[in-house]
């Protein structure tokens, strides 16, 4: 049986966690966990919807996994794989996060630091922000290393 790791202890309005979706794209997206382990200041935890059969390989993402036992040292941003049942509407899975903006996206886009940092601000900004959602057409982004990965 597949478990969710409960990673809130309390729920922060400061930081967001980033929740990346992934389906046999190790590369990409051991990527995008280096690229945000530079986002420390508007990045509390990443999260990423595992969908394959097995653990996630520690070779390539131990260093940065909670609970890991090959991790040199804390990584600035926790990564957490979500064991989930290989369905699309799965990446919206209800869970607990450890805070109260969630950043979804997929594996193969990756964002800047100031702009994930423009999401949250825009986001804080709303009137109700528990119900406001505030996002980007990433699809429509012209190819660069700045959102695509490699």
């Amino acid at each position: 049986e597949r478990q969710l790791q409960n990673t809130a202890a309390t729920v922060s309005s400061e930081k967001m966690t980033v929740l990346v979706s992934s389906y046999k794209q190790h590369r990409c997206l051991q990527d995008v966990i280096e690229k945000f382990q530079t986002c420390s200041k508007v990045i509390a935890e990443i999260r990423v919807n595992w969908f394959e059969d097995g653990a996630p390989p520690a070779k390539m993402f131990g260093d940065y996994v909670v609970g890991y036992s090959n991790a040199t040292q804390a990584p600035a941003v926790p990564v957490v794989f979500d064991d989930l049942p290989n369905q699309l509407s799965h990446r919206f899975y209800p869970r607990p996060f450890s805070t109260q903006a969630i950043f979804s996206m997929d594996v193969d886009m990756v964002f800047s630091c100031g702009a994930l940092e423009l999401a949250l601000n825009t986001w804080k900004k709303q009137t109700d922000p528990a119900q406001a959602a505030v996002g980007f057409y990433p699809r429509y982004l012209p190819p660069n290393e700045y959102y695509h990965c490699k």
